[in-house]
């Protein structure tokens, strides 16, 4: 009795692992460490290529940066190089225009070719030009009437050249006209438009449409006198009252400038201000007073591609460096504002 009893109180015996118990305890206690060893080997690698990308990187950009030192040193010597043979060459040149032996017009006007072909750009020669045309017509002869034609010729050269290189980067257009005295006449409306190459793509473009009308006509002075008005495009959703382009820089609607042009004014000098980023130059292109003939020609340009005189002022270049900063997604262009 006693021993049944006792039989009865055992608790029940655990049951058997089988193989496949063993196994999976097994697998589990070996992949925990080869996935701790896994992730391990990978983070080492990807932290390697990391280190080696910013080392590549660094070592590239020091390589860029030297070159780009060592690029901008040889272009800052061959500018003073070519600043300082420039400066002698003016000096020469001036000093022989403004010291040159009494009555030598053939050596005046030698003179003035060299400096129309090397400082057309920066200098305003709209004076010796007038001075060289004043001796001319005191004097008479052939030879006066070649060198008229010879400084003619000059100017037209200077003006064709400048207006080429300004209508490469904007838009350019011209009118024949009959110079009459008095009353003259209002020209055709032309659109100009051009895109700025120094601006981000399909964010630099402008147009405008221009009236020009011809008021008055001085046969004494060579020179008429003109009226500009610009207008936006019509149609133009982005310019509503301005001539615009798409980085917002306006010119008021209907605008009015007004000036007496001659024959010795040059697009790269005598331009017109619309706004930051435009301008306009309104020059005589060719004119004979003998037929009342003139070619009036307009260029359309952006202030980025213009002459030397028109440079930004240093608080501009200030600004648009703080603005730079201070955005660096965006394009900025540093452009004169007078």
């Amino acid at each position: 009795m006693n021993n049944a009893h006792i039989t009865s109180k055992n608790p029940e015996a655990p049951p058997r692992k089988s193989w496949l118990d063993y196994v999976l305890l097994i697998v589990t206690a070996l992949a925990i460490p080869a996935a701790l060893a896994w992730v391990g080997h990978e983070f080492t690698e990807m932290e390697a290529k990391r280190v080696e990308q910013d080392r590549s990187a660094s070592e590239s950009r020091a390589i860029s940066d030297g070159r780009l030192k060592a690029y901008s040193e040889l272009l800052n010597k061959r500018e003073e190089s070519d600043m300082g043979v420039r400066s002698q060459i003016f000096s020469t040149l001036l000093g022989n225009y403004l010291n040159p032996v009494k009555g030598d017009l053939t050596k005046r006007m030698t003179v003035l070719e060299l400096l129309a072909s090397n400082f057309d750009e920066s200098l305003n020669l709209n004076s010796l030009f007038w001075n060289i045309d004043n001796e001319i017509s005191a004097g008479r002869g052939p030879k006066h009437s070649a060198l008229r034609m010879r400084l003619s010729r000059l100017a037209n050269e200077v003006k064709e050249r400048q207006m080429d290189v300004l209508s490469a980067s904007g838009d350019r257009t011209s009118w024949d006209v009959t110079l009459r005295t008095g009353s003259m006449e209002l020209l055709p409306e032309k659109l100009l438009e051009f895109d700025d190459p120094s601006s981000a793509k399909g964010s630099g473009h402008a147009a405008c449409v221009f009236k020009v009308q011809l008021l008055e006509w001085d046969p004494k002075k060579r020179s008429i006198f003109a009226v500009v008005r610009t207008y936006p495009p019509p149609g133009d959703r982005n310019s509503a009252s301005s001539c615009i382009n798409q980085q917002g820089h306006e010119s008021r609607d209907s605008q009015p400038w007004s000036f007496w042009i001659d024959e010795f004014d040059f697009p790269q000098i005598t331009f017109s201000r619309m706004s930051e980023k435009l301008r306009f130059s309104l020059v005589i292109l060719d004119y004979s007073e003998e037929k009342h003939f003139a070619s009036i020609g307009l260029v359309f340009f952006p202030s980025s591609r213009g002459g030397a005189r028109d440079r930004p002022y240093l608080d501009t270049v200030v600004n648009s460096l703080n603005s730079a900063v201070l955005n660096p997604g965006g394009p900025h262009v540093v452009s004169p504002n007078r």
